[in-house]
């Protein structure tokens, strides 16, 4: 039986675990090509001012969205966030229209929308790439030079959380902060749902971009490591600074 034959008697789950790995390669093949091929855009270095651009990649997940934004608006140093930029990933819910209007409606939050090749890794890229093309009016003092990666499913439960998370990237240099885990993979990394990302740091040319992945973040916090950056720990799950969503209680 030939290849093509094979691929043609896979159904149902097969086929789709199939599609997605087939989708999976070609964009890290894709994205690392164009990674080494270009060169990266100039960004000044981070000049200890913080000015966040909070990242969010929406699949269907409007309802939990809603709640992420909401509870961050409680933040005492909200002042931080410059820029929110939501990639919505074709979502089904219903919420595309809330999504339109709500970026309509306020300065600060720009809207990216996705139909085709809708992995997260390619939302947080797209989410990336939108900064420059929004902020290029305003002066290097005033561009946002970090990145806030959040899932929609997170709940900011203390005030201070915005503050506390930059306070240890200024402290520490850091060029990223998030909840370290040891021992899991060759160099700790944090989960690609809560981290702060300094911008010039991830557009160096070293630093691997978002791929599609099982830990999208991953290779980029691996290159992080490995050109010798500051990885900070920042217990945002332990500590009680936000809360994931709790699948048998908030669904």
């Amino acid at each position: 039986m030939s290849l093509i034959q094979r691929f043609r008697s896979l159904k149902g789950d097969r086929l789709n675990a199939v599609r997605r790995r087939l989708a999976m390669l070609t964009d890290q093949g894709m994205t690392l090509l164009h990674w080494k091929l270009t060169r990266p855009p100039e960004v000044p270095a981070f000049d200890g001012v913080p000015r966040i651009a909070l990242i969010v990649v929406n699949f269907s997940t409007t309802y939990y969205l809603k709640l992420m934004l909401l509870t961050l608006c409680e933040q005492k140093q909200l002042d931080l966030v410059r820029r929110i930029i939501i990639v919505d990933n074709d979502s089904r819910d219903g919420g595309k229209a809330f999504l339109r209007k709500l970026s309509n409606s306020v300065e600060r939050i720009e809207l990216v929308e996705h139909a085709y090749f809708l992995s997260h890794a390619r939302g947080l890229r797209a989410g990336v790439a939108k900064l420059p093309k929004i902020e290029a009016h305003l002066k290097s003092t005033e561009q946002s030079n970090l990145f806030l990666i959040c899932d929609t499913d997170i709940i900011f439960l203390n005030p201070d959380t915005l503050g506390r998370l930059t306070d240890v990237v200024i402290k520490s240099n850091a060029a990223l902060a998030g909840e370290l885990r040891y021992g899991v993979n060759v160099c700790p990394d944090v989960q690609a749902s809560f981290f702060l990302l300094r911008r010039d740091c991830y557009f160096r040319k070293d630093i691997v971009p978002f791929v599609d992945h099982g830990s999208p973040a991953y290779w980029m916090q691996r290159s992080l490591w490995q050109a010798g950056l500051t990885l900070e720990n920042f217990a945002s799950n332990f500590d009680g600074y936000i809360l994931p969503r709790l699948w048998p209680f908030l669904a």
